[in-house]
This record gives C-alpha cells, sequence and structure tokens, in this order.
C-alpha cells in the first residue's frame, strides 16, 4: 500500500513561481487537499500514478492548466516527487509564451535541448517545460505521437512523473494525438459546462488510451467532504 509523504496543514496555500520570482500559480488550499485525494486513489485504488499522466478535457476553459498545475505542486511538494510540468496546449489563447525559450515545439521540432527548455521553479523538485511559440498552420503537424513519445522519454531520466497539459479534445485532433504518447490520461469536467454526452464522446474518441479518472472542477455540491469520499469510494 503506497503511503502518503509530508503533507502540510491543509491552510497552507501553493505558490508556484519561476526561479526568478514570477508567480505562475496559486494553488488554494481546498484545492490542494482535492488534489492530495486524487493522488491517493490513484495510488491506493489502481495500478499507481503511471510516469506520464496526460490531462485534457472535452471543450476548452474546463481549467485543464489549473488541475495541471496544482497536481504538480502536490505531487512535488507533498509527495516528493521530481515532477515536469509540460506545457503542450499552443491552441489555448491564455497560455502564456515565452518569446526566448524554444520550450516543447523546440524538443519536437529537433531545434532546441532540454537544457535550453527546462524552467526552474521556487520547489526544488517542480520543473516546467513551456509550449514554445508555434504558428497556427504548424500546430497540428507538430501534434504527433511518436516525437512526443520521444520526449517524454528524454524525460524519463530525470523525472519520477511527467504531466502534461493538453488542448481539449473539441479543439483538435492533435489532443488525440498528444494522448497517445502518455501512459495514461485524466479528463477535467467542469461542472454546469460540460454535458453528459460531450463527456462520453471524449472518452470514447479516448478508448486506445488508458483513462486513469475525471476530474470534476469548480464542484459545488451541498454535502460534507466526508460524505462526498465515501460516496465516491462506494
Amino acid at each position: 500500500m503506497a503511503r502518503l509523504l509530508g503533507f502540510h496543514k491543509p491552510g497552507d496555500e501553493l505558490v508556484i513561481a519561476r526561479s526568478d520570482g514570477d508567480v505562475v500559480a496559486r494553488i488554494p488550499p481546498e484545492t490542494r487537499e482535492q488534489m492530495q485525494y486524487v493522488f491517493s486513489r490513484l495510488e491506493l485504488h489502481g495500478a499507481g500514478l503511471p510516469f506520464s499522466v496526460g490531462i485534457t478535457s472535452s471543450m476548452a476553459g474546463e481549467g485543464v492548466s489549473f488541475v495541471g498545475r496544482a497536481l504538480a505542486a502536490v505531487l512535488s511538494e507533498d509527495v516528493g516527487r521530481r515532477i515536469c510540468l509540460v506545457r503542450a496546449n499552443w491552441w489555448s489563447e491564455g497560455e502564456e509564451i515565452d518569446t526566448v525559450n524554444p520550450g516543447l515545439s523546440g524538443l519536437l521540432g529537433g531545434t532546441a535541448t532540454l537544457e535550453e527548455v527546462l524552467v526552474p521553479t521556487r520547489y526544488p523538485r517542480l520543473t516546467i517545460l513551456p509550449s514554445g511559440q508555434v504558428p497556427t498552420y504548424a500546430r497540428s503537424p507538430l501534434a504527433k505521437t511518436e516525437p512526443m513519445i520521444d520526449v517524454l522519454d528524454r524525460l524519463r531520466s530525470r523525472f519520477d512523473h511527467v504531466l502534461v497539459d493538453l488542448p481539449a479534445i473539441e479543439t483538435t485532433a492533435g489532443s488525440l494525438t498528444l494522448c497517445a504518447a502518455t501512459d495514461g490520461v485524466i479528463v477535467v469536467v467542469r461542472q454546469r459546462t460540460t454535458t453528459i454526452d460531450q463527456v462520453e464522446r471524449s472518452v470514447d474518441d479516448l478508448r486506445h488510451t488508458t483513462v486513469l479518472g475525471v476530474v470534476l472542477n469548480d464542484n459545488h455540491v451541498a454535502l460534507p467532504a466526508m460524505l462526498q469520499r465515501r460516496l465516491l469510494d462506494a
């Protein structure tokens, strides 16, 4: 049975900041606790957390980037794993573009090395691999399974897990090809935004990959957290 290590007090906020001090994300205590629970369920009720995990959704705007950052922070700070958070969503209008760092696009295109693209954070076990700049016409051709598998293999010796922030399935077919490169996929669903039909269609599209589970984002249920967990475990 897996043992969870070094959890901080629930009242603590996680703040992801680059080594230069720029804040990437703030993870509130309640989200931190939920990500701890997501990890424990994957560890205790399945085969454990695989090396590479893709995080996607049916539609854009469901909170994939936030969930990815929160899970990456919890795995690095609370569980003590070496984590690389890979940003692979060139289709996101909210994607932070580093005009200097060639990022993942440079790795996939063979024009950059790992040393050039990996961005350290204030958390010593958490590293970010930005997406890099990709012109609109080059996005789909760049999103191929085999080159992505090669990149993940190159990260294997440096990290315990790689989390890949992926575009929404209904945004581009490139999401499915990138999902196929990972060992398992988490699907993010925003409450009151995504329909059951859309979720079922996305899960069906992912039938050739391993779906690790669904994270319900922005969830509001009038039940105590303890009762919610009992229902999930039932």
